[in-house]
């Protein structure tokens, strides 16, 4: 009797070890899923209102400088700030392997920044960044707006279809530093990106234009970063136009 309850003990003993090793075994794949998941996990675009859309839709922006003059502003305080006034053309191009329905008016710049090299650009450490902030509009009530295809304000872009905004874009980049006019953006060569607002409106519409149009491509409302493009800076001796 003895030897039989020694028995059932060590059994005992052996199935709390199988269920401790199970326990165990389950928390450790649990962590390691989570682990997983923290690595290789999928994060979708921070203002992406519409469900589902997919990272092949992409649109690149470029500009070109049309013109560029040097000016001087005078600021509230009386004291004289020297500006590169430029003129930009602006064209976007479906990089995508789908269509894309893009706002064909809406191409407002509200960041400018300059990079003394490609590297530095990538990693944002910019010589120059001005920034603005641009209010959104409401949608207009109208009737062209229910329609079942893409109305006149919008161009459908296929893939490696290219678009040129119809306005130019002007910027004014300041040579002088605001805060204190003894220091002066130094002449040379840089990379300017500009970033511009497609979607001057409200996201409410979005999705239930997105479904509307569904047939037609993929709704762009995304804000752009330009490609970076190389321009020079010079030191001019003397400034006697005035900043439009």
């Amino acid at each position: 009797m003895r030897e039989f309850e020694k028995h059932v003990a060590t059994i005992n003993r052996l199935m709390r070890c199988l269920f401790l090793s199970a326990v165990l075994l389950v928390f450790v794949s649990g962590f390691l899923n989570d682990m997983t998941t923290a690595t290789t996990g999928y994060v979708s675009h921070s203002d992406s209102y519409i469900q589902g859309s997919s990272p092949r839709q992409s649109l690149q922006l470029a500009a070109n400088v049309v013109s560029q003059q040097y000016c001087s502003k005078t600021r509230p305080d009386s004291s004289s700030e020297s500006q590169l006034a430029l003129q930009l053309k602006l064209s976007v191009r479906n990089t995508s392997e789908v269509a894309l329905i893009v706002p064909r008016f809406n191409n407002a710049v509200y960041r400018v920044v300059l990079s003394k090299s490609l590297e530095k650009t990538k990693s944002g450490n910019y010589a120059y960044d001005a920034h603005s902030t641009l209010m959104r509009i409401r949608w207009p009530e109208n009737e062209d707006w229910k329609q079942l295809s893409p109305t006149s304000e919008f161009v459908i872009l296929k893939p490696n279809e290219s678009f040129d905004y119809q306005y130019l874009q002007g910027i004014e980049i300041s040579l002088t530093d605001p805060d204190d006019g003894r220091h002066r953006l130094p002449a040379g060569r840089y990379f300017l990106q500009v970033k511009i607002q497609t979607w001057p409106w409200d996201a409410e519409k979005i999705n239930v234009l997105q479904q509307r149009w569904a047939q037609y491509g993929h709704l762009w409302y995304h804000d752009i970063a330009s490609e970076p493009l190389l321009v020079s800076i010079e030191k001019p001796a003397s400034i006697s136009t005035v900043c439009k």
